[in-house]
């Protein structure tokens, strides 16, 4: 049995200037709030409100809801 992990697909998010896990968008995109209590280091910091409002004009959004 193999314990390893398989890696996380990265997605480029232009919240965040860079490549972040697909996890990390998906959570952003759909649950988008403080719940989500991530580190502070990983909370957009344009808020949430205009973390949803990038998320709904980005390529990778529109491919989860296919």
């Amino acid at each position: 049995m193999d314990n390893q992990k398989a890696p996380d697909t990265m997605v480029y998010c232009p919240i965040y200037g860079r490549d972040i896990p697909e996890g990390l968008c998906w959570d952003v995109a759909n649950i988008g709030d403080n719940s989500l209590m991530l580190p502070a280091n990983e909370k957009p910091l344009c808020g949430w409100d205009e973390a949803y409002r990038i998320c709904k004009t980005c390529p990778e959004y529109d491919d989860m809801g296919r």
